[in-house]
């Protein structure tokens, strides 16, 4: 019995879905590591969601931010259930969210990050992107319901175990730049770049390997 990889639709599926999920870690680090001195926000079908540091209702980042590890957990590792409907759901509400964001509140409806500068409407870029990767997963999950091969679920190996401890092993960097800094300065920028990248490797982490 052959051992499941995830195919290439599903590589980019896996892809677009972890940095969707970005929005959830990267706000979350920050709040934890820098602590009140760093203010986020994002709307959730009008409802404007923020808070300084911990405060605010903070609670819904490391809730999103552990549904994200477990859609990419199971779509990396080859579970079928629940990941289709989980898939399906988050991109639906992802898509769902960027059409009421631009339709009633268009100039509201950005990507904004302080530190590195960045402010760039979302109101058209939003709901292409998101719609399009929608429709792109209907495809894959029709396409996977239908299919009966009969694979062996990957293994997790000593390589996801090194990938692993090493995205663990930035935190205490991140927690030195990001707290010790001045806000916006050259050590957050560090800071917020590190957990970029660290988010963005977490599909090398989770992905089947042989060793």
């Amino acid at each position: 019995m052959d051992t499941w990889k995830p195919d290439r639709l599903l590589k980019l599926l896996l892809g677009w879905t972890t940095l969707t999920f970005l929005l959830s870690w990267l706000p979350m680090i920050r709040a934890l590591f820098d602590g009140p001195t760093y203010h986020w926000g994002f709307p959730l079908f009008g409802i404007p969601l923020s808070g300084s540091g911990t405060a605010g209702p903070f609670w819904i980042l490391p809730i999103q931010t552990t549904l994200g590890l477990a859609i990419l957990w199971l779509g990396w590792r080859g579970v079928r259930n629940p990941f289709h409907a989980l898939l399906l759901a988050w991109h639906g509400i992802q898509f769902s969210n960027a059409v009421f964001s631009s339709i009633r509140f268009p100039e509201n409806y950005r990507f904004r990050g302080d530190t590195m500068g960045i402010d760039v409407s979302l109101a058209w870029a939003g709901p292409t992107l998101l719609g399009g990767f929608l429709v792109l997963a209907v495809i894959w999950v029709v396409g996977d319901f239908g299919s009966t091969d009969e694979r062996a679920r990957p293994v997790w190996t000593t390589g996801n175990t090194y990938w692993l401890a090493g995205l663990l092993a930035l935190l205490p960097v991140q927690f030195v730049l990001l707290r010790f800094g001045p806000p916006h300065g050259i050590t957050d920028k560090i800071g917020v770049v590190l957990t970029i990248v660290q988010w963005l490797l977490v599909g090398a982490m989770l992905k089947p390997r042989e060793d």
